[in-house]
């Protein structure tokens, strides 16, 4: 599978950060980092960290496993607890115009940061997001990389 869903990732994360940050990013800024070698390269990173969960035990991946066909193999997915419904494949997710499974998301990056934010799956808040991301040095780097290029690249 091509790593394009882990810059949608970067875009998510990038959206939390805009939220709480002095100068928000514009929505063309986070767009146009999608399929962006150094996106894909952060988002890859994202997608497999723990930290990014507020017990520092669940990752993306912890429920959307490489290995299992983008899915975790069982009936009800759990991340912080336990959900009420199973996880979602990635496979194939580029061909998808409505993500969840109501379809509450039209857009990959905007889905990616349900079970970032949600209380059950990963439970961290935006402001924990713009800290974490802000105080790793090397997601630090690899964000002013990704997101001052595609500022440039809109100007």
């Amino acid at each position: 599978m091509k790593w394009l869903a882990p810059s949608f990732l970067a875009a998510g994360c990038a959206f939390l950060i805009s939220l709480v940050a002095t100068s928000p990013a514009s929505a063309n800024e986070l767009l146009l980092s999608s399929g962006i070698a150094a996106a894909i390269d952060l988002g890859r990173a994202l997608f497999f960290e723990k930290r990014l969960s507020r017990s520092g035990t669940v990752a993306c991946s912890s429920c959307l496993q490489p290995e299992r066909g983008w899915t975790d193999g069982k009936a009800r997915a759990g991340g912080l607890a336990r959900l009420d419904r199973n996880t979602q494949s990635l496979f194939n997710v580029r061909y998808n115009r409505w993500f969840g499974w109501d379809g509450r998301n039209d857009s990959l990056w905007g889905h990616s940061l349900g079970p970032i934010l949600d209380k059950r799956e990963m439970g961290m808040t935006a402001e924990a997001v713009a800290a974490f991301i802000r105080g790793a040095q090397t997601y630090a780097r690899q964000y002013e990389t990704v997101f001052l290029r595609a500022a440039c690249e809109a100007s």
